[in-house]
């Protein structure tokens, strides 16, 4: 692997670490219920995760990922961007 390549996998890595430690110590300041949680009786047809819903961990990933690529690549800047503003919004 070449130096770029690993440093980039590098910093994504650590930056992915902080952004999970993050993500979830603010679910847990908010504590964002989901829908199941309001109404026991409601059944969803996909299994919910025990944990709060806001916010979402899929997009602070993908603002995350726009972030680091767009510091070694400043050049795609703006398609970064373009692809984390079409991430989903819950996780």
């Amino acid at each position: 692997m070449n130096s770029l390549a690993s440093q980039i996998l590098n910093v994504m890595n650590t930056a992915f670490h902080d952004l999970a430690i993050a993500v979830f110590d603010a679910k847990y300041a908010y504590w964002g219920i989901r829908p199941s949680q309001y109404d026991t009786t409601y059944k969803p047809l996909i299994m919910t995760p025990p944990f709060p819903g806001y916010p979402s961990g899929h997009a602070a990933g993908a603002g995350t990922s726009a972030a680091v690529l767009e510091y070694f690549f400043p050049a795609d800047a703006k398609q970064f961007l373009l692809f984390s503003d079409e991430s989903p919004i819950a996780s």
